[in-house]
């Protein structure tokens, strides 16, 4: 017990809490259930140039969205829906954080609302978009997500062709295989060769997360304290919540 508040204290303290989502008032009226945005961003903090140059990230500076999910769990479980960056949805009025210049709400692309105005821009346009209130947000940039999968000993992934995209640095045989940190970020972000683009992407997500879940949830990574702790640190360094 005393082992485990140890580890919710220090793990609060490491959490980067910047968003309120209090301070976005109410859009919609909350459901029954706990709903939460899931974010993985394209955000370049945390790896050294080298590593970016490694992990073909490129070099664009800001936030932009790479996958939106909606969690929502229940009384009836647990779902998780993907929400195409590509989207074309209303976005709200907003006031350009870094300028002060306001906008009047207008058509444009589900991504444009993070790029714009941050989380809480999307968050907005979400609910706008969507009628869910959102209750909880969790955003995650490229270093965090490579820690993880590392920390966890890579991930199985059975693919049923070969992958090739040189956007992203994904060059992975057709098979079974474990994916470490770099190779799975590629192929979560490789679009190119997809033949619905962003919607074979957002698949791939969802394929890749249900397999990390899977791995991070096994006893031999719980119980094993040089995995789980090593996990849970990587997804801090980098992890942004309300």
């Amino acid at each position: 017990m005393l082992g485990g508040a140890g580890t919710y204290v220090w793990a609060d303290t490491r959490l980067n809490q910047e968003i309120d989502l209090g301070a976005l008032g109410a859009q919609v009226p909350a459901g029954e259930g706990t709903t939460y945005l899931v974010v993985g961003s394209d955000s370049r903090e945390g790896p050294s140039e080298q590593d970016r140059k490694d992990l073909n990230t490129g070099s664009a500076e800001g936030r932009r969205t790479d996958s939106v999910i909606l969690l929502h769990t229940g009384a009836s479980g647990t779902a998780m829906v993907s929400l195409p960056r590509d989207s074309w949805v209303t976005l709200p009025p907003y006031v350009d954080p870094g300028t002060g210049r306001g906008y009047r709400a207008a058509p444009d692309k589900l991504n444009a609302a993070f790029s714009l105005g941050g989380p809480d821009l999307l968050v907005r346009t979400v609910e706008r978009n969507t009628g869910v209130r959102v209750d909880h947000y969790a955003e995650i940039g490229f270093a965090g997500f490579v820690g993880v999968v590392d920390a966890v000993g890579g991930v199985d992934l059975c693919l049923g062709r070969p992958v090739r995209d040189k956007d992203s640095g994904a060059y992975l045989p057709a098979g079974c295989q474990t994916l470490d940190g770099a190779e799975a970020l590629a192929f979560v972000r490789q679009r190119k060769q997809e033949a619905q683009g962003d919607l074979g992407r957002t698949r791939n997500q969802q394929r890749f997360l249900a397999a990390l879940a899977r791995k991070a949830a096994t006893p031999s990574t719980l119980v094993d304290p040089s995995k789980s702790f090593p996990t849970l640190d990587a997804g801090l360094d980098t992890l942004i919540v309300d």
